[in-house]
């Protein structure tokens, strides 16, 4: 009892143009994972919040735990919400 098939008759199935075409559509599949993973939406940070704050003006991702004004050390985002 044989497990393999003899190598002899893969041959048909193991030529260029297949190889070729099989290397063509790998290429396609990459560009297209690539292009949802450019074009897909951004899932919200889970550990930053972009924020600004309004005494001095400054804007930029801060921490949602320990969330101050790096200028002015003003509680922003959510430690603003939780006073």
């Amino acid at each position: 009892m044989k497990i393999l098939p003899d190598v002899e008759s893969l041959k048909e199935y193991l030529s260029p143009e297949i190889g070729a075409y099989a290397g063509i559509g790998l290429a396609v599949l990459i560009v297209i994972a690539f292009l949802f993973k450019l074009l897909g939406k951004k899932r919200p940070d889970k550990h930053f919040q972009v924020v600004g704050c309004s005494d001095c003006g400054w804007h930029g991702k801060i921490s949602r735990w320990a969330g101050r004004c790096p200028q002015c050390n003003k509680p922003l985002g959510d430690q603003k919400l939780k006073r």
